[in-house]
């Protein structure tokens, strides 16, 4: 990464304090970064503190608008994970179509199978 930008002929010796130099300068960096983010995340909980506190016929009313109750259906069935398997049976839908559609992956044999299950299908109709 480094190496793109120095000359060629740079001695060796040159080279590894310029390599050097940049770790040293990343790693800052990276630790002011990191010093930032504590700053932010101090601010953000004295922020959270001085919030006014939520008096209990508020809440009741939250607790009654439509709103709210779909968010506590969302939040059960993320607790059971039914949300992630139905995406998974789309993705699903999805990726047959395009295993299909690819030339790469036989689609001819692909289909060919397909075929076959449907034949099998009209026989047992029959």
């Amino acid at each position: 990464m480094a190496k793109k930008h120095l000359r060629v002929n740079k001695g060796k010796h040159e080279m590894d304090l310029f390599l050097e130099q940049q770790a040293d300068a990343k790693r800052e960096g990276r630790r002011l970064k990191g010093q930032r983010r504590a700053e932010r995340r101090k601010v953000e909980q004295l922020k959270a503190k001085e919030v006014a506190p939520v008096t209990a016929d508020i809440a009741e009313h939250a607790a009654d608008s439509p709103v709210s109750m779909e968010l506590e259906l969302v939040g059960q069935r993320r607790m059971t994970g039914q949300h992630k398997r139905s995406r998974a049976k789309v993705l699903d839908r999805v990726a047959k179509r395009r295993v299909i559609r690819k030339t790469v992956r036989k689609p001819n044999k692909i289909m060919k199978k397909q075929l076959r299950r449907t034949a099998k299908r009209k026989k047992m109709e029959m």
